[in-house]
């Protein structure tokens, strides 16, 4: 059975923050809208980069992230209701998964 015959979410309009672990280094990143791609046989959530107000270089570019090394994720309404969590709690967004 094919890992990809369920269903994948549905994460259009939303800001979706996805915490990546079992790489050389654990992350989260948040992407707008992102959508799912095959690519090399590899399912990937495709997006581009909501500013966190840390490392905001990134902010704008797409990226895409492995599936399969997604541990948790987060689903925020819009891009904004993000911004605006974080606006309210600064430097919350490097603890949100409680495992920095």
């Amino acid at each position: 059975m094919d890992a990809y015959d369920e269903p994948l979410p549905d994460f259009t309009g939303k800001a979706v923050t996805f915490y990546c672990a079992g790489l050389a280094s654990d992350f989260a990143i948040t992407l707008d809208s992102p959508t799912f791609e095959l690519q090399a046989g590899r399912m990937f959530a495709v997006g581009n980069v909501v500013p966190s107000g840390s490392e905001d270089w990134t902010a704008g570019a797409q990226v895409a992230v492995g599936w399969d090394h997604v541990a948790e994720y987060i689903v925020f309404e819009s891009a904004s209701d993000f911004a605006q969590r974080i606006q309210a709690n600064p430097g919350s967004f490097l603890g949100v998964f409680g495992r920095r």
